[in-house]
């Protein structure tokens, strides 16, 4: 089971890009792609997608998950919700990622990505737990995820569409 613990050990050794840890200098688009795609090779998916793209990173802002750049540069202010669409976007749509984003209860976009880190990383650390002490096939391993993945996808959508009620009361 090598392959298991180096997905285990690239889980173990994942951190979330925090703020301080981000570049304190401005960059073009072609230094985020660079910089996103180090910090998240973890959640590269299947070889012919991309992570991001300019494309996509045109998409994000368009749709008002990331702010718009100052003169074509990208500072904390973009890479923490692209950071934060990047992991999302395997399970959720661009729309569903924005209500998340905006339904985060928060009082600024530091605390919301911070509070974002945070879940990432205990989230991590119990799917470590899971699989460490998995006593199933490598298939059964992977049936079982996609399952989960699948069931936990609708729940978020449930509850996406809830916090989205929540906010039109307010």
């Amino acid at each position: 089971m090598d392959e298991i613990n180096d997905l285990i050990k690239g889980l173990e050794s994942f951190i979330p890009a925090q703020l301080d840890r981000m570049p304190d200098i401005e960059l073009y688009k072609d230094q985020v792609i660079t910089y996103l795609k180090k910090e998240l090779a973890l959640f590269q998916g299947p070889l012919d997608t991309e992570i991001i793209t300019s494309s996509m990173i045109n998409n994000y802002v368009k749709d008002g998950i990331v702010p718009r750049p100052v003169k074509k540069r990208y500072s904390k202010a973009q890479l923490a919700p692209l950071i934060m669409a990047c992991i999302l976007k395997r399970a959720l749509s661009i729309k569903q990622i924005k209500t998340i984003t905006s339904t985060i209860d928060a009082e600024s976009g530091k605390e919301v990505y911070e509070r974002f880190c945070d879940t990432l990383s205990s989230t991590i650390r119990e799917e470590i737990e899971k699989l460490t002490k998995s006593s199933l096939t490598v298939s059964e391993m992977a049936l079982s995820y996609s399952l989960k993945a699948s069931i936990d996808a609708t729940i978020a959508d449930g509850l996406l569409k809830l916090a989205a009620g929540d906010n039109d009361n307010k």
